[in-house]
């Protein structure tokens, strides 16, 4: 029953997620069209996503969920406790640098992903300046990550599933409030670092609800 229950719970989540998300991409589409600020926006969310999917979705999470389980399970809550406080630690900082470092090498950054723009200053520049500042999503998703894998080795994986949730919500509401293609972009590349930022508290609240102090 508890297998049902956990894959009910996942997939409903997921479903839920899939359908706001068709609706965002929607939405936003309406709002930019096709033209060079939605290719801005669109090449703003490659580079934090693509350490995104290196760090919080890739290599990190499927060496912690499983080293993290393991102390768990041999070494108690305390010593499990205190290997995640350390990596969170390794994580934040990490992560944090790159994305400064990012940041400031934006510029070079875009030349490589948007270099097709580099005559149209206002485009490109448009295209470094979103990408500075969605650059920060990826600290709030790997702590996502670390925080998920945390609740999913004590089997509660309600959170983790519903938190991705809170990035879909955050830019319809962006994408709903404003109208002109500019403060849209704008407005949906703030909306990613904030959502980044709500998925991780979310998510530590619920570690702190199991009890575990990080």
């Amino acid at each position: 029953m508890s297998l049902a229950r956990n894959v009910f719970v996942q997939s409903s989540w997921t479903l839920t997620s899939r359908i706001l998300g068709f609706a965002r991409d929607a939405l936003i589409f309406a709002r930019l069209g096709a033209g060079p600020v939605n290719d801005a926006f669109i090449t703003a969310q490659q580079f934090p996503n693509l350490f995104r999917r290196l760090l919080a979705e890739g290599a990190f999470a499927q060496a912690f969920v499983p080293l993290y389980s393991k102390t768990l399970s041999e070494d108690g809550e305390g010593a499990a406790a205190d290997m995640a406080s350390e990596t969170l630690s390794m994580l934040f900082t990490t992560t944090i640098l790159l994305s400064v470092v990012a940041q400031l090498a934006m510029p070079w950054i875009m030349l490589l992903l948007q270099g097709g723009y580099r005559d149209n200053a206002d485009i490109f520049q448009l295209s470094i300046l979103l990408g500075q500042i969605t650059m920060p999503y990826l600290v709030g998703m790997a702590l996502s990550a670390l925080f998920a894998g945390v609740l999913n080795s004590a089997g509660r994986f309600a959170l983790s599933a519903a938190a991705p949730t809170v990035l879909n919500i955050c830019l319809i509401s962006a994408a709903l409030y404003f109208s002109e293609p500019l403060d849209v972009a704008m407005a949906c590349s703030t909306a990613i670092v904030i959502s980044g930022l709500l998925q991780a508290g979310l998510l530590l609240w619920g570690v702190k609800r199991q009890g575990v102090n990080l």
